[in-house]
Order: C-alpha cells, then sequence, then structure tokens
C-alpha cells in the first residue's frame, strides 16, 4: 500500500474533484476535510486521499463526477457560444434571462 501523501492546493484539489474552490474551503472550514498549512503558514495543502474520501462520502463516485463535468463543461460551451452570437442586452432583457433560468422559480410547462 502507497502511504505517500498527494498534496495539492484547495484549487487543485477542486479541479480534481469537478467541484469548485470555495466547495473544497467550504469542507476545509466545516471540518469534513482536512487540510494543513505549508512550512510558512499561509498556504494550504490538502491530500488528494482526504479528497477522494469526501467524494465517496458524499456519495459520488469519482467516474460519476467526471461524467458530470464533461456535461457541465458541454453545457458551458454551448451558452458560451450562444451568448457571443447575441446583441447586447439591455438590463430589462438581463433580468428576464436570470429569471428563466432560475429553476427554483420556474414556471411548469
Amino acid at each position: 500500500m502507497d502511504t505517500a501523501r498527494r498534496w495539492a492546493t484547495p484549487t487543485e484539489a477542486a479541479r480534481y474533484s469537478r467541484t469548485s474552490t470555495a466547495t473544497i474551503r467550504r469542507r476545509i472550514k466545516d471540518g469534513s476535510l482536512a487540510a494543513y498549512r505549508t512550512p510558512g503558514g499561509r498556504a494550504l495543502r490538502v491530500d488528494l486521499a482526504d479528497v477522494d474520501q469526501m467524494i465517496t462520502a458524499e456519495g459520488e463516485s469519482p467516474a460519476a463526477l467526471t461524467r458530470q463535468a464533461a456535461q457541465d463543461q458541454a453545457v458551458d460551451a454551448a451558452v458560451r457560444q450562444l451568448v457571443a452570437a447575441w446583441p447586447p442586452l439591455t438590463e430589462w432583457q438581463r433580468e428576464r434571462l436570470r429569471e428563466l433560468l432560475d429553476c427554483s422559480t420556474a414556471e411548469p410547462s
């Protein structure tokens, strides 16, 4: 069994786990992910083995997260391409778009 630690910054851990840096930092803050300070005391590092445990504890396999990340990237790319083709939006149009994209207030179809 390999016991060497695989150190990563919170940003690297977020990329590795297909989550956001904010999620990693939130997990560190709530104690569900251990973090260690570098010798200078300023920078944080996490062990990727701990990140793997966090993912498993949340019920998501790394493979499922990878599939979800690929889907998210495809949607992001499609939205970016669509938005790039739009003319500039008015403030009202931006607000309406936000409302339409907010699933919690979406009207049933």
